[in-house]
């Protein structure tokens, strides 16, 4: 198969680039791209790193998750981050309210015509007998799920104490047959390793990245 240069597109998305490709998303999924189509790196804006990093901090200190609707523009032409993301509940996966007063703030907002994505903060976990916190470093299966079910959130991202992750829904993507809750028992019944959410991409086509705060995010699947 060929890859993105091969097909004329970049292998590495700057923010003009990767906002075009939301926008287009935000007109259906008949413009969700092939899995090798996806660039090797994609360069997000200061004002995505700034808000990814209030959230980061926030969550840091409550231990409480904060979401963030990626919301489109086709009029200005332009993708708008909520400068004050909702908070949530800690959970396995994105709390279901919190992205509900997202939408509700979106609908508010004149600006704002759609939404494609979003992106959400994982506090701390404990581990051993001292309580010692340590980062998620990852999107959950639940999160995961999400971006292979829903029908409007067609990426998903997560911000942490060590990177920020996104993973996009490709043409190739595999529908999982469990319920939510299934489908994280099936994968998070035990302790599972950091890289869980690169198994789980594999696995169903997802195209996921990762990247340390404020710097690119870079593609995890292999070419």
């Amino acid at each position: 198969m060929e890859g993105p240069e091969a097909t004329g597109v970049p292998d590495t998305w700057n923010y003009s680039l990767f906002k075009d490709y939301l926008l287009a998303l935000s007109r259906g999924k008949d413009f969700i791209l092939p899995l090798e189509q996806y660039p090797r790196e994609i360069e997000l804006s200061q004002e995505w790193h700034k808000i990814l990093n209030s959230m980061r901090d926030r969550t840091a200190k409550t231990r409480v998750e904060h979401v963030a609707l990626i919301a489109t523009s086709k009029r200005m032409r332009s993708i708008l981050l909520p400068s004050t993301p909702a908070s949530g509940w800690s959970s396995h996966h994105v709390h279901p309210l919190a992205t509900q007063i997202q939408i509700t703030r979106a609908r508010l907002d004149p600006r704002i015509d759609g939404y494609i994505g979003l992106f959400h903060s994982h506090p701390p976990q404990d581990i051993g007998f001292f309580r010692f916190k340590i980062p998620m470093g990852r999107l959950s299966a639940g999160d995961l799920h999400i971006v292979l079910t829903s029908p409007s959130i067609l990426a998903i991202g997560v911000t942490d104490g060590i990177r920020n992750s996104l993973a996009f829904r490709t043409r190739e993507s595999i529908t999982p047959s469990e319920t939510q809750d299934k489908f994280y028992d099936l994968w998070e019944g035990e302790p599972q390793p950091s890289n869980l959410d690169r198994v789980i991409s594999e696995k169903y086509k997802i195209a996921l990245y990762r990247g340390a705060p404020d710097q690119k995010l870079t593609r995890t699947n292999p070419k």
